[in-house]
């Protein structure tokens, strides 16, 4: 009998060893977020669909950046990604426009998966879009930093985006 025990003995400290390998990564995936850790782009209340949605007029689509603001956090923040597949109006194409959620104004924009970023300075910032003139945007060297969250950690580029689903 005692050498059955030496037998089983290395396989149930194996099984109990992963076990709590899977439990630890368990719990880190659904703190650091399922969809990409510190922040990622995705859509408003979907854990399955991380691609776009039409806004209306349905001359642009709408993604979220979402970001942890601390390491410490548990929610994310985010800021509303409206990406104009071309011109509308006094809109240029071709970009991700960038939205604070907390102050309700345009911050920035960026060309799909580039790393050339345009920011726009405090006193050109504005809730609404078309009030913005396109030469306020001011060409960056990298990557701002997510605004609000510390330490200080650069966006992560947008994706290239992709057609909405059919409605």
């Amino acid at each position: 009998m005692l050498s059955g025990l030496k037998r089983v003995g290395p396989k149930v400290f194996c099984v109990v060893a992963l076990l709590l390998v899977c439990t630890a990564l368990s719990e880190a995936y659904s703190r650091w977020g399922g969809s990409g850790g510190r922040h990622y782009y995705g859509t408003r209340g979907s854990n399955f669909y991380y691609g776009p949605y039409w806004g209306s007029g349905r001359n642009y689509y709408t993604y979220y950046y979402y970001y942890l603001p601390t390491y410490q956090a548990s929610d994310y923040n985010y800021h509303t990604c409206f990406y104009y597949p071309q011109d509308v109006g006094t809109v240029r194409g071709g970009y991700y426009y960038y939205k604070n959620n907390v102050s309700n104004n345009y911050w920035g924009r960026c060309y799909p998966e580039s790393s050339y970023y345009e920011l726009l300075p405090p006193t050109s910032q504005r809730p609404v879009l078309t009030d913005i003139p396109q030469k306020d945007f001011v060409q960056q060297k990298e990557m701002p930093p997510i605004p609000n969250a510390e330490p200080k950690t650069p966006i992560i580029p947008p994706p290239q985006p992709t057609t909405p689903p059919a409605e």
